[in-house]
């Protein structure tokens, strides 16, 4: 079984999505931002992304180094 857990950050769902996926995510997301958890079914193309990090983090600052 899988549970997210997200205390912060965004959500994305991937195009093409139906309207019962959407409303779906939307309970998702309300259910991590009341409870910092979720349970499936999650639709197909979800995902919760990672917060970004600020510019000044070492470990942005590596990254972006590494991909230029």
């Amino acid at each position: 079984m899988v549970i997210l857990h997200e205390r912060s950050g965004d959500a994305c769902l991937a195009k093409p999505y139906r309207s019962v996926d959407l409303v779906r995510g939307l309970e998702i997301v309300s259910e991590i931002i009341a409870t910092g958890t979720a349970l499936p079914p999650f639709p197909r193309g979800f995902q919760v992304l990672q917060p970004a990090r600020p510019s000044g983090d070492p470990t942005t600052a590596q990254q972006e180094s590494s991909h230029g």
